[in-house]
């Protein structure tokens, strides 16, 4: 027999004993203790959905006339009965398909039994999802009644906490200060203070109908609790809403803005550093701890301002953008000139030196205006904006050259080149040729000028 007539003879002897292999081969190991793990998580959602169902009967039989009418009793008892349909359904999956898939033993049907595991798992995840808060709005109607004194007696002091807004003499001080330093806000600013004005009207009328609601006989405890719930919640986010609105007006003669300078994880944890510019100076700060979830969402945005509030603006950018673009556009700062048949953005003489805080004469690059209406249109859209060259951000080339020097790059490139090395430290960065540096230790200024000219030779203001 030739040699070639060996090797096939070899080959099918293989593909037979393959297939013989495969036709005895039982079910994954892991397919099995899905199926073993459903079940399992079927007898504890057994268990919790009737202390749920046992905990909502207590609540009831305590004061059954009381509750018997009121829609979050039914509620919680149809959202139980919706569950035990659902764990019903899972364990039909569990004692009937799946059961005998798992008792035929066979490696073919391995898929089925994970996609019967799942459906069951589906199943089980909605009747377990919020089952502890079924009954919380039925233990609430019994906290109206016990403590009917207590949340009356809570919501009028905070109604009569915000009655003064409807005639705020602050409020009103405040916004024509602000008005005569930001003329060009006063519709916005004067908008902002009537909505305050307006729900402090509303809110007394709610206390006029919380008065009268406790006046009724027989009391209908259920209803006053929730009228006095719902005006404390409203008292204290109108409070907030005034809080935040005078503390806008009153920075409204201020700049900020927060630039991420740096990143790095450290044993489990995440860290940035960032740079604030503020009132003219320049400090970059030491390693603030994030969570994951902030760090991952900045990731891509290194060198970028992820806060940034001009003089005379009341709502700061946050949408992740080249440090100094929202200034662009701003009469207060500077001014479309044209150049060689295109539009480019001028700072005014003495705002001139909010370049060098930003970038540093080496990095700064003059603004088009057809790159700033697309910045425009993607911050406005709630997009991170990375340059009409996508050269900003953690991957983008001018980042790359300016925080060459960060932890960051650092140990990427060490972790390129090694899977187990890991270096850098952390660093300020300078700009090289600039009296604005920005350090832990030392920050720069710019000084009012009405002579000095541009970086694109426009004259001062």
């Amino acid at each position: 027999m030739s040699r070639a007539a060996w090797v096939g003879l070899l080959l099918l002897g293989a593909g037979v004993g393959l297939v013989a292999f495969l036709l005895t081969r039982g079910l994954p190991d892991e397919a099995k203790a899905q199926a073993q793990a459903a079940q399992a998580r079927i007898e504890r959602a057994r268990a919790e959905l009737a202390g749920a169902r046992t905990s909502l009967e207590q609540a009831i039989a305590s004061d059954s006339t009381y509750l018997a009418s009121q829609p979050e009793v039914a509620e919680a008892k149809a959202a139980l009965a919706q569950r035990e349909a659902e764990l019903k359904a899972a364990e039909g999956i569990v004692t009937g398909p799946l059961a005998q898939v798992i008792g035929r033993d066979k490696y073919g049907e391995r898929g089925e039994a994970w996609k019967l595991a799942f459906d069951a798992g589906a199943k089980l995840d909605t009747v377990e999802q919020g089952l502890a808060t079924v009954t919380q709005p039925v233990q609430r109607l019994l906290y109206y009644k016990e403590h009917h004194a207590d949340l009356l007696s809570e919501a009028r002091d905070q109604l009569r906490g915000v009655a003064s807004y409807t005639d705020d003499a602050g409020l009103s001080g405040a916004t024509a200060q602000a008005i005569t330093e930001c003329p060009d806000l006063a519709s916005d600013i004067n908008q902002k203070a009537a909505a305050i004005r307006s729900k402090a009207s509303d809110l007394v009328q709610r206390q006029a109908t919380l008065d009268q609601l406790a006046a009724q006989q027989p009391l209908d405890y259920a209803k006053v609790g929730r009228s006095a719930e719902a005006a404390v919640q409203q008292a204290k986010a109108l409070r907030a809403e005034r809080t935040e609105l005078m503390a806008k007006l009153g920075s409204l003669n201020q700049s900020e803005d927060k630039i991420l300078e740096d990143m790095k994880t450290d044993g489990g944890l995440y860290y940035h550093q960032y740079k604030t510019i503020k009132g003219g100076s320049a400090t970059t700060g030491g390693w603030e701890p994030v969570s994951r979830a902030e760090y991952d969402k900045h990731r891509a945005h290194l060198g970028m301002s992820v806060y940034s509030k001009p003089e005379c603006s009341l709502d700061p950018v946050t949408v992740a953008s080249p440090p100094g673009y929202s200034y662009v556009g701003n009469p207060r700062y500077g001014r479309w000139e044209q150049r060689n048949g295109g539009s480019f953005w001028v700072f005014y003489g003495r705002y001139r030196l909010m370049q060098d805080l930003f970038w540093g004469p080496s990095y700064y690059s003059p603004i088009r205006r057809n790159h700033y209406d697309s910045y425009r249109s993607s911050v406005g859209s709630g997009k991170a904006w990375f340059g009409s060259s996508r050269e900003y951000g953690t991957s983008g080339t001018t980042t790359r050259k300016k925080y060459a020097s960060s932890t960051y790059y650092k140990r990427s490139a060490a972790s390129a080149r090694s899977a187990s090395g890991s270096s850098g430290s952390s660093s300020g960065t300078r700009y090289s040729g600039s009296r604005y540096s920005s350090s832990s230790s030392r920050s720069g200024g710019y000084r009012s000028s009405r002579s000095r000219s541009s970086s694109f030779g426009g004259s001062g203001k």
